[in-house]
């Protein structure tokens, strides 16, 4: 079955896409330091001034009343737009908001400047540096992504790169930079495969003998496109070699190698290793809890991470006490519209959903909705996953019209916004597929799936995980045709990749067992149902519990099997 949910691990903020990465600024200090003695300043304009938090900041002036100059502000601003890239997403795609946060109120504070000045000043900064022809392209470019212009930001980047390669001598690290912050662009504008290319090509020009920590960053933020690509074995190899670097460079309790213990625990989940998951995502929550304090962001992240695992363990009660905890210090501390506050709603709508209380859960995802389109607007993908999870609760109440009015809402916008090939598009399109075999419309759903396990196919691959989870579909469509042979053919098909690829205790591997125990049941062939209904029990006792529905649903399974024979 197709995932109920859109739920993914936080990431690690300033750290981290998933939490890795060791904070290395793209623009090294030296760098901006040359560029400033060499360029008069002109983020703000002559004649001009503005108020930030009831303070007037004027270029004319050196000095208002508050005593903040215009000299104090314009390091801050300087050393934001250099550090954003590599803040946000120091090991791939990650929570951008969280990301400038910190790095606004670390250099708030080492300033002396008030809270909130740097996020009213940035974008009109940023925006002025990277219209600036006078300023060298790659840090035109660090203007650009700081002013979330990110298709400026990636067509910069690579013309520095351009730069970089033709140099003499040849500037290896700006090289790899300037493809890295093309990455990021690529990323901020929603284009993974893209960033993936563009992280392979910063790779080649990463010496892990040179500079192990830089080597790390770079692998790091590959490691994550394999694990959204469907590769998580290739991913925890990459993630565990920065893991032992930064362990030895950095020690084992520096903030990036705990970044990359959160990646680790990610991977694991991505894997249904839960047993291996659960406790690694402890000790890193543990330790943030005394190293960082309770109510810091990366907390709170570990903490909403482990949350997940309890909720795919099925513990939703347990999952629903540290969602709630982290939603009350997340809107006492950020604000109720800010997108990690709306992040943490979303999860928790999701886990009461699963609780049944499907009144609550809807009027949270409506809550988390109005609030995203207000905030975000109403083609934010943050905003359409709302959508989305909104249609998922809609269905299970018996709303199929009104959820089947979401999905076809959200896919005329990602067809328009995304393309008709993204993966999100072909999500949604598998998700009205399933719409239409659950309304009896099996030929129009079998003909639906078809085109998109084609494209899925195409796009990401035979192996990948979303790949599999629509051809999985597809038997399911084929079973209720009563096309029993093709049906068994696509289970024995999927499985087999799923043990290979994801392993053996992975969820959707167990799903799949469950599914060809049904359908082998369905042909009267029972001996067989049975062994493979006894797999489906064994591994779902070992990784969600016997408590879990779906465990009971395989042990339900079983015992009709059994009385058949």
């Amino acid at each position: 079955m197709w995932p109920l949910h859109t739920k993914t691990p936080e990431s690690r903020g300033p750290r981290i896409l998933h939490g890795i990465g060791i904070v290395l600024v793209m623009l090294s200090l030296i760098q901006v330091g040359w560029w400033m003695k060499t360029k008069k300043r002109k983020a703000i304009p002559d004649n001009e001034s503005v108020t930030i938090n009831n303070i007037v900041i004027e270029s004319k002036v050196p000095s208002n009343p508050a005593g903040k100059t215009l000299d104090a502000l314009m390091p801050a601003l300087e050393e934001a737009v250099a550090r954003l890239p590599m803040e946000n997403h120091s090991c791939g795609r990650g929570d951008e908001d969280t990301g400038r946060m910190l790095v606004f109120a670390g250099l708030e504070k080492r300033y002396d400047l008030p809270p909130g000045t740097l996020a009213a000043q940035i974008t009109r900064y940023a925006s002025h540096l990277a219209s600036d022809g006078a300023v060298p392209k790659l840090e035109r470019a660090g203007g650009a992504y700081a002013a979330k212009d990110f298709t400026v930001a990636e067509r910069l980047a690579l013309e520095a790169a351009v730069e970089a390669k033709r140099a003499v001598p040849f500037d290896r690290s700006r090289m790899l930079h300037a493809i890295e912050l093309a990455g990021w662009s690529a990323s901020g504008r929603r284009d993974e495969q893209k960033a993936a290319t563009y992280f392979a090509a910063a790779a080649t020009y990463a010496d892990k003998t040179r500079d192990a920590l830089d080597w790390a960053r770079i692998h790091s933020a590959i490691a994550f496109t394999l694990n959204d690509r469907g590769e998580p074995a290739q991913a925890e190899s990459l993630i565990q070699q920065a893991l032992a670097i930064r362990t030895e460079k950095l020690g084992p309790e520096h903030p990036d190698t705990l970044g990359s213990r959160l990646n680790l625990a990610t991977v694991f989940l991505a894997q249904g290793r839960l047993a291996e998951a659960e406790p690694e995502y402890r000790a890193v929550l543990a330790l943030d809890e005394r190293i960082l304090g309770p109510e810091h962001p990366e907390t709170l992240k570990a903490r909403n991470n482990f949350a997940l695992v309890l909720y795919d363990q099925g513990s939703y009660a347990d999952a629903e006490t540290e969602q709630r905890a982290v939603l009350a210090i997340r809107e006492r501390a950020l604000g109720p519209e800010h997108p990690e506050t709306l992040h943490s709603r979303m999860n928790l709508a999701n886990t009461l959903g699963a609780e049944a209380k499907s009144a609550e859960a809807e009027a949270e995802h409506r809550a988390v909705l109005e609030l995203r389109v207000r905030v975000l607007g109403p083609e934010h993908p943050d905003t359409l996953a709302s959508r989305v999870n909104l249609a998922t609760v809609l269905d299970d109440q018996g709303k199929s019209e009104e959820a089947d009015a979401e999905q076809r809402a959200v896919l005329k916008i990602q067809e328009r916004s995304l393309g008709p090939e993204h993966p999100d598009t072909l999500k949604t399109r598998n998700n009205l597929a399933n719409a239409l075999d659950a309304e009896g419309k099996h030929a129009e759903a079998e003909a639906e799936l078809r085109a998109v396990l084609k494209i899925f196919e195409r796009v990401l691959g035979p192996e990948h995980p979303d790949t599999l989870s629509s051809r999985n579909n597809l038997a399911n469509t084929l079973g209720a045709q009563e096309k029993s042979a093709e049906a068994e053919a696509e289970y024995r098909a999927v499985l087999d990749i799923q043990e290979r690829v994801l392993g053996p205790e992975h969820p959707d591997t167990l799903m799949s067992l469950h599914n060809m125990a049904l359908s082998l049941k369905t042909t009267g062939r029972f001996e067989e149902a049975r062994e493979f209904a006894r797999r489906a029990i064994l591994g779902r006792r070992k990784v969600f519990g016997p408590e879990h529905p779906s465990t009971k649903n395989s042990e339900h399974l079983y015992k009709q099997i059994a009385a058949e024979r």
